[in-house]
């Protein structure tokens, strides 16, 4: 046998070992050879993809299970919620045919950021204990709506298939807790809420030269003023009575009202309430 014969025969037999030990030529951590889509979501794909990575090559290695893809759906999550979508949802849909794909479907829900500074007070031995605080939102959202099979034209039918609302809210407010007496306490402050809105909307965002952008802004603010005193008798029963005068940019100004009772039935713990009042909203 010649010396080329010889390493002919022992390349086939190497090959042959590899395949009867179910060996594999693919390194090991190699990347997921799957197709991911994210649907939903306008930030890019390549850097969600890499919050997963890991996940994805776990479910290559072993595709007959989905936890990690689950995993993966709610790394993806808490990714969108840490990012200022508290309502955000993610889900997966895995297609083995004709090749291995999960499309992640996100819905992101209106952004929404809070911030509040807030004081309170403890004077007189707990007589008076006021509370101021200030505080700032905002909320963005942006809603897209696809056509479906129950309505397959939504950019047709639908009143607003493409729109973005972006609002900003500040509040302060000032609150205080007043015991008169081991019998009576009274609750009373001012607070205030000055709110900015803009909406714009493409009824048709398939042909928008056809039906161009609809813009709105707006604003509105309104200064509330309330008290309340509450009575407990008989070491039972407990009464409430409450007003509450605001005035507010559009509509003017609202008064409003509420009175209350409640008895405790020591015997069972067991207590009876009931109220009536009045509200603006």
């Amino acid at each position: 046998m010649t010396r080329s014969s010889r390493t002919v025969r022992t390349l086939l037999l190497a090959t042959m070992a590899l395949v009867a030990c179910g060996c594999s030529s693919t390194p090991e951590g190699a990347v997921a050879k799957v197709d991911v889509v994210f649907t939903g979501t306008s930030e890019l794909s390549f850097r969600l993809r890499r919050l997963i990575e890991d996940m994805l090559i776990d479910f290559e290695r072993a595709p007959q299970s989905e936890a990690p893809l689950f995993d993966a759906a709610l790394d993806l999550q808490d990714h969108f919620v840490g990012r200022g979508h508290p309502d955000a949802k993610v889900s997966y849909r895995l297609e083995r045919e004709p090749k291995l794909r999960v499309i992640f479907d996100v819905r992101e829900g209106p952004r929404a950021t809070v911030s509040r500074l807030q004081f309170d007070g403890n004077y007189f031995g707990g007589l008076w204990k006021p509370t101021v605080g200030i505080g700032y939102s905002t909320v963005y959202r942006h809603d897209l709506d696809y056509p479906s099979v129950q309505v397959p034209a939504n950019f047709f039918y639908s009143p607003s298939p493409n729109s973005t609302f972006s609002g900003r809210t500040f509040t302060a407010d000032w609150k205080n807790i007043i015991e008169v007496s081991d019998l009576f306490n009274f609750v009373g402050g001012v607070d205030f809420n000055q709110q900015w809105a803009y909406t714009n909307t493409n009824v048709d965002h398939q042909f928008p030269l056809f039906n161009p952008l609809i813009e709105n802004w707006g604003a509105a603010s309104q200064t509330g003023l309330y008290g309340q005193i509450r009575s407990t008798l008989f070491d039972s029963l407990t009464l409430t009575l409450g007003g509450r005068l605001d005035w507010q940019s559009r509509f003017g100004q609202v008064g409003t009202w509420r009175a209350g009772a409640a008895y405790l039935w020591r015997e069972t713990d067991t207590k009876f309430k009931g109220s009536y009042g009045t509200a603006f909203k």
